[in-house]
């Protein structure tokens, strides 16, 4: 009653999706506003964003508040994801009722099964940037990487939530919706922590955050993926080198907010995406099993011991679609 079966999506549906939702391009941001306002508008308008799905969200009344933390907008960006983005996104369903799923530069089919999503779950809409993104010395402001997360945050209305949903993290549904209780105000941002595994021959690994040795390592508490009130909210350009050729994002809001820690509720699996893959094995040799991982006292306090089930993990891995990689599956 969840999860998707996109064999019988509409074809017609789907087809207008394609047709009414591009944006042209080249020109600048403001050659494109009627386009994008068409979208915004849909997006906001109370009928378009009524789920069209089941999820825990039926079972609180106070999920059906718009500007309610149990109610976020998915917040998705998405750049050749193609080898697991239909599983994320079936992911978050029981969860998350409504979003804005942003891409740009796709060209291994994920924007054919963005829009098929959308098509089924409307709900979620699609948003092409108009623009390529360059990471490395971007030759406008259109091309930058913050500029574009602006793009993708204007689709949010002012007041209301929303939750980075990133595309190489599969989501436990029930402790991810969860997780939505613990904001009791809007300046307060929920922090949703991860590990990141890997997998090689049929076994999983845990990869090491620091070159430390403490059990403590593999938890990243890093705050890029969070829960949290569009409140003067906006993306400005980080340089992660002193060279400053590197331009990166980073969200920052008009006031300061309270971190809140989740427990672990996704599976990250970093190596997957085709222009990472190549480091999966160096990661490897400074992992840490899950065996390891076990003894770790954040096992029975973060993290639900069932979070590190090694079958269930690689469950998971074997239902992406490896098709759409360029490299042998590991």
């Amino acid at each position: 009653q969840i999860l998707p079966n996109f064999k019988e999506i509409n074809t017609n549906l789907r087809q207008n999706l394609q047709n009414s939702h591009k944006m042209p391009g080249g020109g600048d941001l403001s050659s494109h506003q009627h386009c994008k306002t068409h979208l915004v508008n849909q997006a906001q308008n109370s009928s378009h964003a009524k789920p069209t799905h089941s999820g825990y969200f039926d079972f609180d009344t106070n999920a059906k508040n718009p500007k309610s933390p149990l109610n976020p907008w998915a917040f998705v960006r998405v750049c050749n994801e193609a080898i697991t983005l239909k599983a994320c996104l079936t992911s978050i369903l029981p969860a998350i009722q409504r979003g804005v799923i942003a891409y740009n530069d796709c060209t291994d089919g994920s924007e054919e099964i963005i829009l098929e999503f959308c098509a089924a779950y409307p709900s979620f809409i699609p948003a092409k940037y108009p623009h390529s993104v360059q990471i490395h010395n971007p030759q406008s402001e259109e091309n930058k990487f913050a500029t574009y997360c602006n793009f993708a945050l204007s689709f949010i209305p002012q007041g209301e939530w929303l939750v980075k949903i990133d595309c190489d993290h599969i989501y436990d549904a029930k402790k991810l919706y969860k997780s939505f209780y613990l904001p009791k105000s809007k300046y307060e941002m929920l922090v949703k922590c991860r590990i990141d595994m890997l997998v090689r021959n049929k076994q999983v690994y845990i990869a090491r955050q620091t070159h430390g040795m403490s059990l403590y390592d593999f938890f990243n508490k890093g705050v890029d993926h969070w829960l949290i009130c569009n409140d003067g909210l906006k993306f400005v350009v980080w340089y992660p080198d002193e060279a400053k050729q590197v331009f990166f994002e980073v969200l920052i809001a008009e006031k300061p907010h309270r971190y809140i820690m989740s427990e672990l509720n996704n599976y990250h699996f970093p190596q997957i995406k085709s222009s990472r893959a190549s480091a999966n094995d160096k990661r490897i040799k400074t992992a840490f099993t899950l065996d390891e991982i076990r003894k770790s006292p954040l096992v029975g306090t973060r993290i639900d011991p069932t979070m590190l089930d090694e079958k269930k993990i690689l469950r998971i891995y074997d239902s992406f679609d490896w098709s759409k990689a360029n490299y042998k599956k590991p």
